[in-house]
């Protein structure tokens, strides 16, 4: 489905060149639907030339945000756009699809990515390799490995995961200043009073 492809085009590229992107005031069925209808070529039918002088600012935004990353879309997949008759009326109902499937795949997906970003974060496989081969090398039981494992990164990375989600940045020597800098512009995107549904469920 080009709606949803285009959709997710828009909102990396934004974030590729702006880790501050608003992307809270996007994920919403107008702006879909705005997605959907720059796609398509509108017959005369709708009466959508009719509604120009009066649209809602936001309205405006979306189509500015669009209009910056259509044409690179279009080229990059050879697109071409269909005529549509009823193209507004097809678009509240497709929308609606669309809008049920992100939320869907961001509930599905949204703990495991961001459990693999903040376990690269914190180079939890390097670390656990590389203590294993030191441990080995100075004659350590497996037991006493484990247990090292556990207590000298596991643990603080589990630590870091719990303070994220209760969407705390954290604190911790485990992490670089760069790190905790883009955790801390990926909280900022969520509302003061947003909660994480679930939060350990990434752990």
């Amino acid at each position: 489905m080009h709606t949803f492809a285009f959709i997710k085009y828009i909102f990396v590229n934004e974030l590729v060149t702006n880790i501050e992107f608003d992307l809270n005031n996007f994920v919403n069925k107008d702006f879909f639907v705005e997605v959907f209808l720059s796609l398509v070529i509108r017959q005369m039918c709708d009466g959508s030339k009719s509604v120009k002088s009066t649209l809602k600012n936001t309205t405006t935004i979306y189509r500015q945000l669009i209009a910056k990353h259509k044409d690179s879309y279009c080229n990059n997949i050879s697109y071409i756009q269909p005529k549509l008759p009823y193209a507004q009326q097809t678009a509240l109902y497709e929308c609606t699809k669309v809008q049920t499937a992100y939320q869907n795949n961001t509930k599905a997906h949204f703990s495991t990515r961001l459990r693999r970003i903040l376990n690269k974060m914190l180079k939890k496989k390097e670390r656990l390799s590389n203590l294993r081969e030191r441990m080995t090398a100075k004659g350590s039981t497996e037991e006493a490995i484990k247990e090292a494992s556990r207590k000298e990164i596991s643990n603080p990375c589990i630590q870091v995961k719990l303070d994220v989600a209760s969407k705390n940045v954290p604190d911790a020597e485990v992490l670089d200043e760069e790190s905790r800098s883009d955790i801390s512009a990926l909280l900022s995107m969520y509302p003061d009073d947003y909660r994480f549904q679930k939060r350990l469920s990434f752990l």
